[in-house]
């Protein structure tokens, strides 16, 4: 594949293309698509280590758990979680048990 048919197939400039390639690797939101367009032509490792790259960016910005919601009801979504130790873990785990029991109520009204 050239540098313009996959410049086409990630929907990105050539020039944003030659930058990764030479000075500037992909960061953010581009690791996701580059991690979709690897799924999409079955590449799952290569997907996964894109998806990895981007939480290694996310992550340590981190404070606490982050919730993301993926409806307006709160019925559904991710949360991701960081902690530096064992009981730190153990709160984290509680905190989303008390989210699972918020959603499994939500989801009966």
């Amino acid at each position: 594949m050239t540098q313009q048919q996959f410049s086409n197939a990630v929907e990105k400039t050539l020039g944003t293309i030659a930058v990764w390639e030479t000075s500037k690797p992909p960061r953010g939101e581009a690791l996701l698509d580059l991690a979709e367009f690897a799924w999409r032509n079955q590449h799952a490792a290569l997907s996964r280590d894109f998806e990895l790259l981007f939480l290694d960016e996310v992550i340590p910005r981190l404070n606490g758990p982050t919730l993301f919601r993926t409806n307006d009801d709160g019925t559904s979504g991710f949360m991701l979680v960081r902690f530096d130790n064992l009981e730190e873990a153990r709160r984290r785990v509680q905190s989303m048990h008390r989210l699972v029991n918020h959603l499994e109520e939500a989801a009966k009204q």
